[in-house]
């Protein structure tokens, strides 16, 4: 298959991983879990009071986003308290699910869609457009956490500073290569 990385490759990259996914780990996720769901309740009988259409994929898309953000990348885009549950994400993910099998065979055009005009992408591939927005999210967030850490990850990883998500933890690993900081 062509997109199949190398085990020892593949078991390196997830080796440092490991400890965010273990069930003692997963287990202290279930407050972040419960206030999110209570959030989505209330925003529900809101909108069963007001009479107001809900649209369920948008309402469960913002919780899944609210909490994957949350324990990814150490923020949250609090999409349960937007008035129409920011149906972009629902959208980003909807055109992720649709263009991933492309983007597997064929790496090279994220990153070439990347560096063109969005009008330009969404007029060759508009589902390609959501994984687009989506790298943006990510090199922002990472940008972000560069400039709050006074220092660049591939750069320098030498820092002792304790990273709490699994995105900057991936990002911070010294004994890895650049190119192999990523999820």
């Amino acid at each position: 298959m062509f997109s199949t990385v190398p085990h020892d490759l593949h078991r390196m990259r997830r080796a440092p991983l490991s400890p965010f996914f273990s069930k003692r780990s997963v287990s202290r996720l279930e407050p972040i879990i419960r206030s999110a769901v209570e959030q989505l309740c209330k925003r529900i009988e809101e909108f069963q009071q007001t009479g107001e259409p809900l649209i369920l994929n948008h309402a469960f898309s913002a919780l899944t986003i609210d909490i994957i953000m949350d324990y990814s990348y150490a923020r949250s885009y609090n999409c349960l308290a937007a008035p129409d549950f920011s149906p972009v994400w629902f959208d980003i993910m909807t055109g992720m699910t649709q263009v991933t099998p492309l983007l597997k065979q064929f790496g090279f055009l994220l990153p070439l869609m990347r560096n063109m005009p969005e009008s330009l992408v969404a007029a060759i591939n508009p589902p390609l457009l959501s994984m687009v927005k989506l790298e943006k999210v990510r090199f922002t967030s990472f940008n972000e956490e560069e400039s709050r850490n006074g220092r660049a990850f591939c750069r320098d990883a030498t820092s002792t500073q304790q990273v709490t998500s699994v995105y900057f933890l991936q990002m911070s690993l010294a004994s890895a290569p650049c190119s192999n900081r990523y999820i």
